[in-house]
């Protein structure tokens, strides 16, 4: 169970970067 939760967590932090990521993107490119 413990390495469930170090996966999903992992998996919702890199979800969250790549989001972050394209809004940068999107920031910029509106700019």
């Amino acid at each position: 169970a413990e390495s469930f939760t170090n996966a999903n967590n992992h998996a919702q932090q890199m979800m969250l970067q790549t989001l972050g990521t394209k809004s940068l993107a999107y920031f910029r490119t509106e700019q």
